[in-house]
């Protein structure tokens, strides 16, 4: 109860908070949106007037290379006429016509030809009368008014050549009324009063420059002090300025965004002028500025708005999520509550499931060491390979249940082929011969003989799959096959992939189903008609376990055909060797092997799997081995391998001598109930191994009676390192439980002790504690009285108390839940074993306690 009323207070103080924030959050969004706005407009305006600049600075660099290549050249194509000329024409004015013809090919558009005549009293300037006027065919400039020179800034320039006798070139610009002009002045270098003018429009000598609005030239002579801007304007014009100062070159810092920026100084194009490039911002970025804020100042006012309006929902969630939470909160104590109940139902369930199959097992185990009859253990075969796979089943059932299936745990221990897959295939038949169908089996030759995977998951993917197919056919045939799809590995531990195949001639599934059919509890409608229960499971938990395995799985179907269903999963090989090269026959001269049935399908598995090397498989009618029998022609075939159903039962008991070399296939069974002693071998299926073992063809191996632990078969363990006088304290409420554990423990000459609960159990080591500890205490865990793990408590509080050596605690269980294993380890059990119990799981679990023992 003060738990719900904190509660209540928390959730009116959330109400009122988010009141608040309904307010002051769009608020500051709005000044924080603005802010950033103006903040980013006035960015954007600056990186964008970098970035402008810079991009000027490149223009810049390339053109003053150009311009000043082309000043290089007009002037070294004048001086090259005006060198080649001189020592014959001493005079520039002799050279005029040469002059002349190559004044096209310069960046000039006229040339003039002035001696000086005096020196004018009033301003100090020379005095320069012109003796020869030449024009190009594009001449713009305009005509001058008199023969004397008028430009005083010329006259100026001329008179600072004069006294410098070291410059017989240079560029000069000059100002009037009508135009601006670039002129190269040449002083003759025969008579120092002779000078020859080549003048150009300065609007022209820029006119190939890259068009850029903000972009300007200044021209400076510092002889004369005179400054001429070229501007570029917006429809691509020139324009010519001229003053008697330059712009500021601090304008890049200016605050004033049509203000020039110098850009860059070149004095190299003109030779003795100054050329300053600059760059102007263009009122194009303050619009874009304030278009910019605008935008900005629009989107973070919609977006404020936007907030208030979520904030006012949120505040209303949340009101509604008060009124809900109390409601909440009991359905989820309910909820917690029947959690706990399904968690205790699996877990009983597990243990009423795994305890009979405990017995069962492990009794069909100690029978199988004591019996030594070949058709006996054969039985007992079966019917233990049933058992674990009821086992695994369960377990499944279970982890579907507890997880949805999605923690399924994976094992990788090693396979033995083909033993495997016919264990799968005599398993199921029983089933096929059942019903009426037709049963064949099929594996490629080169299949590794040993691989590492899961044998309990395939043989349920396999089991499910041959069931399904056998549920759905009425007439007809199934068969089972299993190949090789990726190449066999020359090394060990290679990947390879298996291809396992279950292929019917049933009903089909219909198109629109075929992409449901792993769908769970569904089943086809015919189900009806065919008369078949269950609940829809199998196909779905195929896909769940092909899907665990990392395999994948698919479905070929035609209704009214059959189906195929294939299944691809990865393994890890662990021979070089395969099944196939396992076997070799006991003698290698040739022989032929006689096949006696009008069964295409026995004969051709007969031929797949025995004509090898020298080995030739022949067909023989029904009359021919007749007329064998009775001839007594014994050495006419190695074996005579008979189809029962071809209708020569007669003829059986005339065999006599053919006796060792007749192989009968068939129903097994039956055939086994004959009085006469002849080898039979099951038809449905025909395995490899027992067919190649009747003809004399045997495993390189030396088998063991007892099958590997591939097959899921008890394997005797290995118990060195424990002693004769080994003591072990038992407590277990069942008899049968009890009965197995002595049954297993026979042998070793071990100290037993039985109890039928933990109390009993306790007692009794509190008792021999004395004079000597159990090495080994083996417990239940459910037990009246006293359970598993009380008893572990007591015994550990015990020896904690007494300074007594810790003895291991093994607790079992068929409570194979992961929440009660973790239970168990908190209670410093050593080892925890799940129901069934093999005796080579404990015995195991023995010889590790013992050996970790302080």
């Amino acid at each position: 109860m003060p738990y719900r009323l904190a509660s209540e207070k928390s959730q009116i103080r959330l109400t009122v908070k988010l009141m608040r924030a309904s307010f002051i959050l769009p608020v500051l969004t709005f000044i924080v949106g603005t802010l950033a706005v103006l903040y980013a407009g006035y960015a954007f305006e600056r990186n964008d007037k970098k970035e402008r600049i810079a991009n000027l600075d490149t223009i810049v660099r390339e053109y003053s290379k150009q311009l000043e290549l082309t000043a290089l050249n007009s002037t070294l194509r004048i001086q090259s006429i005006i060198d080649l000329n001189s020592p014959v024409l001493p005079h520039i004015f002799n050279l005029r016509h040469a002059i002349e013809a190559s004044l096209r090919h310069t960046m000039f558009q006229r040339v003039s030809i002035y001696t000086l005549q005096n020196v004018d009293p009033i301003d100090g300037l020379p005095i320069l009368k012109r003796i020869y006027i030449s024009h190009s065919p594009g001449d713009e400039l305009p005509q001058p008014k008199t023969q004397f020179l008028e430009s005083k800034y010329i006259r100026a320039k001329i008179k600072v050549m004069s006294n410098a006798s070291s410059r017989p070139i240079a560029f000069a610009i000059s100002h009037s009324e009508q135009s601006d002009v670039l002129i190269l002045i040449w002083r003759s270098s025969q008579n120092a009063k002779e000078y020859a003018l080549f003048t150009a429009p300065l609007h022209t000598v820029f006119a190939t420059a890259p068009f850029d609005p903000g972009l300007s030239v200044a021209l400076t002579d510092s002889d004369t002090d005179l400054t001429s801007k070229v501007k570029w304007t917006a429809n691509g014009l020139v324009r010519v300025t001229s003053a008697s100062h330059l712009p500021s070159e601090s304008a890049s810092e200016s605050s004033t965004p049509n203000k020039p920026i110098l850009i860059a100084t070149n004095g190299s194009a003109f030779s003795t002028l100054q050329m300053k490039w600059f760059g102007e911002a263009t009122q194009t970025l303050g619009i874009l500025t304030w278009a910019t804020w605008a935008a900005g100042l629009v989107i973070i006012s919609l977006f404020s708005l936007l907030l208030r309006f979520l904030l006012d929902q949120n505040r209303k969630v949340a009101d509604l999520v008060i009124k809900r939470t109390v409601d909440l909160e009991s359905a989820l104590d309910n909820a917690t509550e029947a959690n706990l109940a399904k968690t205790r139902f699996l877990a009983n369930m597990s243990h009423e499931l795994r305890t009979p199959l405990n017995l069962i097992l492990g009794m069909l185990e100690m029978v199988e060491e004591k019996s030594y009859d070949s058709k006996v253990l054969e039985f007992i075969k079966t019917i233990r390979i049933s058992g674990d796979h009821l086992l695994s089943m369960i377990s499944d059932l279970l982890d579907v249940a507890q997880k949805d299936s999605q923690e399924l745990t994976v094992k990788n221990v090693p396979i033995k082929c083909p033993m495997f897959f016919e264990e799968i295939a005599r398993l199921i038949g029983p089933d096929c011969r059942k019903k009426g169908l037709a049963f064949s089996f099929a594996m490629s030759p080169d299949i590794p003989e040993y691989f590492r995977g899961d044998p309990a998951r395939v043989r349920q993917v396999l089991i499910n799959l041959l069931r399904n197919s056998i549920k759905y056919t009425v007439h007809g045939s199934i068969r089972l096959s299993v190949s090789l799809i990726k190449p066999h590995a020359d090394s060990l531990s290679e990947r390879i992939t298996l291809r396992m195949s279950v292929n019917d001639t049933g009903m089909g599934i219909p198109k629109a189903k075929v992409k449901d059919i792993f769908e769970r509890f569904l089943q086809l409608e015919s189900t009806k008609i065919l008369g078949q229960g269950g609940v829809g499971l199998g196909l779905s938990i195929v896909k769940d376990l092909v899907t665990r395995l990392n395999g994948n799985i698919t479905v070929e179907s035609d209704e009214g055909v059959g189906s195929t269903f294939t299944v691809d999963l990865d393994f890890e090989s662990m021979s070089a060797r395969t099944w196939s090269d396992a076997f070799m026959p006991v003698q290698v001269e040739k022989r032929e092997i006689a096949v006696v049935s009008n069964n295409s399908l026995l004969y051709d598995q007969v031929r797949f799997y025995l004509e090898q090397g020298q080995t030739k498989i022949l067909s023989l009618t029904k009359d021919k081995f007749e007329s064998i029998v009775r001839e007594s022609k014994v050495d006419t075939y190695a074996y005579y391998i008979l189809d029962l159903n071809v209708g020569a039962d007669a003829t059986l008991t005339q065999i006599g001598p053919m006796r060792k070399r007749t192989i009968l296939v068939g129903n097994e069974q039956e055939l086994s109930a004959l009085p006469l002693k002849l080898r039979v071998i099951d038809d449905c299926p025909l395995l490899p191994t027992p067919l190649l073992n009747a003809v004399g063809v045997k495993s390189l191996e030396i088998r063991e009676r007892k099958d590997s632990a591939t097959t899921l078969a008890p394997v005797m363990p290995k118990i060195e390192g424990l002693p004769q006088n080994l003591s072990i304290l038992v407590a277990d409420d069942d008899k049968g439980n009890r009965d197995l554990f002595e049954a297993y423990f026979a042998s070793f000459g071990w100290q037993l002790t039985f109890t039928e609960n933990g109390q009993e159990a306790f007692n009794h080591y509190v008792e021999v504690s004395r004079d000597h500890q159990p090495d080994i205490i083996i417990a239940d865990l459910r037990m009246p009285i006293m359970d598993g793990l009380e008893l572990t408590d007591r015994v550990n509080a015990f020896e904690k108390e007494k300074n007594l050596k810790h003895t291991p605690v093994i607790l079992v269980t068929a409570d194979a839940l992961d929440e009660t294993a973790k239970l168990a380890h908190e209670h410093g059990v050593t080892a925890f074993l799940t129901k069934p119990i093999r005796k080579a799981k404990i015995i195991d679990a023995i010889l590790a306690a013992y050996l970790t023992k302080p």
